[in-house]
């Protein structure tokens, strides 16, 4: 990353959810897999380009009395921090959850691209 333009970098803190990342041109996407996590259960932090998805699964309270044959369903708290490119734009951040899936899109700033500049050739006096 040392242009600051080329793709996420993940780094798991803890325990996390499963993501994908998306780099175009214009912005990156970012789709974490949190079923059974509720909106209001779940921190999006970006703090210079590292992003940080966090959250709490809560367990839901069994009646007492309830045997189990097999229990894989997970609960507690999960955290994923990426890196993104220098290119995002803190001010365009946008998160919604629908059906298990958050979609959090971060806008890329507009940076000037390097153009070629002709060199002219002078005619010598005289000549």
């Amino acid at each position: 990353m040392t242009d600051g333009t080329s793709a996420a970098t993940l780094t798991t803190i803890h325990r996390g959810c499963a993501l994908d990342v998306k780099d175009s041109e214009s912005e990156v996407i970012v789709k974490a897999e949190i079923p059974g996590v509720d909106a209001k259960n779940v921190d999006i932090s970006l703090s210079g380009n590292v992003l940080t998805i966090s959250g709490q699964k809560e367990e839901l309270k069994e009646e007492k009395g309830e045997d189990y044959f097999v229990s894989e369903r997970n609960f507690g708290s999960f955290r994923r921090s990426l890196e993104l490119p220098q290119t995002v734009d803190p001010e365009k951040i946008t998160a919604e959850q629908d059906n298990g899936v958050l979609t959090v899109k971060i806008g890329k700033l507009k940076i000037a691209k390097p153009r070629r500049i002709p060199v002219k050739v002078m005619a010598k006096a005289g000549a």
